[in-house]
């Protein structure tokens, strides 16, 4: 992830730390030792702090991105993987795919105020623009838990492809793309009526999604096939792919 001020972030699985790039030179600025498998991170709105996930053991951690001095780590469940801080909630939250939950950790005290049962091998989360849901893709169920972030329940559970990874709101609130991996392409699903679309199929092993910054264009990465393919919103018509590296599993678009 790249903060306002031009940094990239990166979580290293491999070497339980996190590297930091100046995106004007390239340039490697720093790594942050973290805990045991690096997964993912995110930043605070402020920009003053970046959170970590170590999947190995089952903590959280801050990264002060100004000292790049890494906190202490909070515990939450079995194998945190992907997570995410609310839009203007003050809060962190972190899908935890070994036990089936989510924690939310409150980010004025660094504790965990609440943990949501979801479904098997949960993997993924995205937000409404307004902070108001909140959808977690169940990787082991083929379906999206959507948590109503008022009450911190499950509203619905939607039924997708097989595999769901990541999943990604559009810009403009309206549908959810979930990447089935397994099904190979993306499900969308009506944000007003939690309801699922067909399947669109990108190609083996869908993995991420990112939209454009209109909403016009949704950019699937195939990582069974190292591509990436444009989805046009309106009509669902998949474009040519584009090859990429071995094994992508994730992709921002910019403006």
């Amino acid at each position: 992830m790249v903060t306002a001020d031009g940094r990239l972030f990166v979580a290293d699985n491999n070497s339980n730390d996190v590297t930091v790039v100046d995106t004007t030179t390239n340039a490697v600025i720093g790594k942050v030792p973290v805990g045991s498998v690096a997964a993912d991170v995110a930043a605070t709105p402020d920009g003053s702090t970046v959170w970590v996930s170590n999947f190995g053991d089952g903590t959280v951690q801050p990264v002060d991105t100004a000292t790049l001095a890494a906190g202490a780590p909070v515990k939450v469940g079995s194998q945190p993987e992907r997570l995410a801080v609310r839009p203007g909630g003050g809060e962190l939250w972190v899908v935890n795919q070994g036990d089936g939950t989510v924690s939310v950790v409150d980010l004025a005290t660094g504790t965990v105020t609440h943990t949501i049962e979801v479904g098997a091998a949960p993997f993924g989360i995205a937000f409404t623009p307004d902070g108001s849901r909140a959808y977690v893709t169940n990787n082991g169920a083929g379906t999206v838990s959507v948590i109503d972030t008022a009450d911190y329940q499950v509203s619905a559970t939607v039924t997708t492809g097989a595999g769901p990874e990541y999943a990604q709101v559009s810009p403009d609130g309206s549908t959810v793309y979930v990447a089935d991996s397994g099904a190979g392409g993306v499900t969308p699903i009506s944000v007003a009526t939690d309801t699922p679309g067909a399947l669109i199929p990108t190609g083996s092993g869908a993995y991420a999604v990112g939209f454009s910054p209109d909403g016009a264009t949704a950019w699937v990465v195939d990582s069974n096939v190292n591509d990436v393919r444009p989805v046009t919103v309106s009509t669902g018509a998949v474009g040519a792919p584009v090859t990429v590296g071995n094994v992508p599993d994730g992709v921002t678009v910019t403006g």
